[in-house]
């Protein structure tokens, strides 16, 4: 099997070498999101009909947003947004634009949020060794969140880029401003960094004081950073940044 993130992650880096090798994987991991939005922790080398880690972790879908956007930026290869690609379960193929929009509706929907605002980890997220913090469907992940926000202004750049239909924009707009304001306000401690977990139990970790209490910092020192992207052909630059 594939880690879905890993390979999002290192085939980003390999559109440099071979930019048709990574629009494979980038269809293959496309093929094997739930119809809900939901992509597998690990996929199987051999597509959708292979073997998946169906382990409920969450981050797969907000990385495979990024490896769409900068496979665009890199390629200028608009036309994979109207490529028809399977689903891992029984549904009609759908374009990869779709698949796009599917992804963003797993984050927004309310059973997949916290009480804090903060996308729920279930079992897990980025980092592997925290795979018991949202097995009871409390926990919440900052990192997650802090990557769906990022997720949201890709496909948002990508549709004005391209001309592509949102069903309500302004409901992801809310929703990534929503996303925004509780990290500020729920996770921001008093130490001066970003806690990086809630746990079913209603406990921060990696946070300014751990239940054992302990200082750990998961997520960087807050900072403004910005970087131009532009994808070909839009005539314009995109600026994401991310303020603490």
């Amino acid at each position: 099997m594939r880690g879905s993130r890993d390979c999002a992650n290192d085939f980003m880096g390999e559109l440099f070498f071979d930019s048709g090798w990574a629009k494979k994987i980038l269809l293959l991991l496309l093929e094997c999101e739930r119809e809900d939005g939901w992509i597998p922790r690990q996929i199987g080398t051999a597509g959708r009909t292979g073997r998946h880690d169906l382990r409920e972790f969450v981050d797969a879908g907000a990385f495979a947003l990024e490896f769409v956007y900068e496979y665009l930026c890199f390629t200028g290869d608009a036309d994979i947004l109207s490529e028809r690609v399977q689903w891992l379960g029984d549904g009609p193929k759908s374009s990869v634009w779709e698949h796009c929009l599917r992804i963003l509706s797993y984050y927004t929907d309310p059973e997949n949020i916290g009480e804090h605002g903060l996308c729920k980890i279930r079992g897990g997220d980025w980092l592997d060794a925290v795979n018991n913090a949202g097995l009871k469907g409390r926990g919440e992940s900052v990192m997650v969140t802090a990557q769906v926000i990022l997720a949201m202004d890709y496909v948002q750049e990508i549709a004005a880029s391209y001309a592509l239909s949102i069903p309500d924009p302004q409901k992801i707009s809310d929703a990534r401003d929503q996303f925004e304001a509780a990290l500020n306000r729920e996770a921001y401690n008093p130490s001066g960094f970003y806690s990086g977990v809630f746990t079913d139990n209603g406990e921060w970790l990696f946070s300014h004081k751990d239940p054992d209490n302990v200082v750990r910092i998961y997520v960087p020192m807050p900072m403004r950073s910005c970087a131009a992207l532009q994808i070909p052909g839009s005539g314009r630059v995109s600026w994401n940044i991310l303020a603490g």
